[in-house]
């Protein structure tokens, strides 16, 4: 079987998800945008892989490997980084998989985790995240400001140049909790 088509959202990206899942189906998904590409592998509607042209999605999976974050997390935010496309193409094709697992993630939680993480996330952080955003500091502060290691790291990060995208994607352990970092 193979599916293949356009997407104006991420809810159309969910929708084939959720029927590759409920299908407990075995094949990739190749979703492309001006960005770059992105193949997901699963294995009985379960992701076990992914590998993509996009550096920073590249850096995720390296990060996978290294057991900085789980399969699952990496997962989620490949779903994120897909929602940031306006449109995109898509084709699945249902075939055994023969790339290497990386992990075994549960495909509806990580949908389900990325509805919940979308609903949380502030529009100022979100317009940050879509735009791709660059930031500065500025020497002055109203409050007295208290940071931990993580938010340290983040701030050290983006004093570096490196959009809010790549800060999130390759610093923090999952996309919820470096959006709320990245709010405060």
């Amino acid at each position: 079987m193979e599916l293949r088509g356009e997407f104006k959202s991420i809810t159309e990206v969910l929708d084939l998800l959720q029927i590759i899942s409920l299908g407990k189906k075995s094949g990739e998904v190749n979703l492309r945008s001006s960005e770059g590409s992105l193949t997901i592998y699963f294995q009985d509607g379960r992701i076990i892989s992914f590998d993509s042209s996009i550096s920073v999605l590249r850096k995720l999976k390296e990060r996978v490997k290294r057991g900085e974050i789980s399969t699952e997390e990496a997962a989620n935010f490949l779903i994120h980084y897909v929602s940031f496309w306006d449109d995109g193409r898509f084709v699945f094709t249902e075939k055994p998989v023969s790339v290497e697992a990386i992990g075994n993630a549960g495909t509806l939680n990580v949908m389900m985790e990325f509805s919940k993480e979308v609903d949380e996330t502030p529009p100022t952080v979100q317009k940050l995240l879509k735009e791709n955003t660059y930031m500065t500091l500025t020497p002055s502060i109203e409050e007295e400001v208290t940071i931990g290691p993580l938010e340290w790291k983040i701030l050290v990060e983006l004093a570096k140049g490196r959009s809010v995208r790549d800060v999130i994607f390759n610093t923090c352990p999952s996309f919820g909790e470096g959006t709320k970092k990245l709010e405060k």
